[in-house]
This record gives structure tokens, C-alpha cells and sequence, in this order.
């Protein structure tokens, strides 16, 4: 009745798909990222960008700062780690 070609069981694995995506961009990119890339961004211009309606119309860009943000830390703190354990 429902296997892999049925309309109701590609509809289905589409729907949690979506869920999936959406939960991950939400969480990981909007609140993490950003909220990241924002601080950063404030404490390096002493407070001056982003400011409230700067913060909406670069909303991307202050979270790809915020993920390069990351990505950096943690390869930063990967290079120490195996620098002090060798």
C-alpha cells in the first residue's frame, strides 16, 4: 500500500524534509550565526554597525560574518589543541 513510489510517502518525506531545513536554519544560522556575527561586528566598530535597521537589511551577510566567525574559532581552537598535545 505505501511504499517508496506512492504519492503520500514522497509527500510525507518531503514535508519532514522541509521541517528539517527549516529547524536547522532557524536554530543554526538565525540564532547562532548571527547573533554572533552581530556582536562581533559591534564590539570591532565600537558599537557603530550594525545598528537596528542596518541589523534587518543585512541580516545575511551579519550571519555569514557570524558562520566565518565560527568556522575560524573552531579551527583556531583545533590548531591549539593539537599543537599543545603534540
Amino acid at each position: 500500500m505505501l511504499n517508496e513510489d506512492s504519492g503520500v510517502f514522497r509527500l510525507a518525506a518531503r514535508f519532514v524534509a522541509w521541517v528539517i531545513v527549516e529547524f536547522v536554519y532557524e536554530i543554526g544560522f538565525q540564532l547562532f550565526c548571527t547573533w554572533a556575527g552581530r556582536l562581533a561586528l559591534l564590539l570591532l566598530t565600537l558599537g557603530k554597525f550594525p545598528s537596528s535597521q542596518q541589523a534587518e537589511d543585512y541580516e545575511v551577510l551579519i550571519g555569514l560574518f557570524g558562520l566565518a566567525l565560527i568556522f575560524g574559532l573552531a579551527f583556531l581552537s583545533f590548531e591549539y589543541l593539537s599543537y599543545s598535545n603534540a
